[in-house]
């Protein structure tokens, strides 16, 4: 999963030790990651503290693309097709640990059906 958070997604290695991975995609709030290596992977079952899914940007629909293309050209991982969601765009993907992995683009956004004032309301 280092590899393709790295490769596809944009994110660096920062820090290495103890059988973990930090990486980062920005300074920012949300742009870190921590990755613990588990060994063989095995499915999580539903209940408290599992994840459903991570979810991860793209700047539009032609980065979503490239992502979707590197992921089954360089890593044989099938990738659904973009799907519509009103705000934004996704496509999803199991990553090799089995977790559920969004990528979404940024638009067309919250601002198509309310101004910015109204939303939350």
């Amino acid at each position: 999963m280092a590899a393709i958070l790295v490769d596809v997604l944009g994110f660096s290695e920062v820090a290495r030790a103890s059988g973990q991975v930090a990486l980062a995609a920005h300074e920012g709030s949300g742009g870190r990651i921590c990755l613990h290596e588990s060994g063989a992977p095995t499915r999580g079952r539903v209940g408290a503290g599992t994840i459903h899914h991570v979810a991860f940007r793209a700047r539009d629909a032609r980065d979503q693309a490239d992502m979707a293309e590197r992921l089954r050209s360089d890593y044989d991982i099938a990738v659904s097709v973009s799907k519509d969601r009103s705000y934004y765009q996704s496509i999803h993907f199991r990553g090799p640990d089995g977790i559920l992995v969004e990528i979404a683009t940024d638009g067309p956004g919250f601002l198509i059906d309310e101004e910015v004032e109204a939303l939350g309301r």
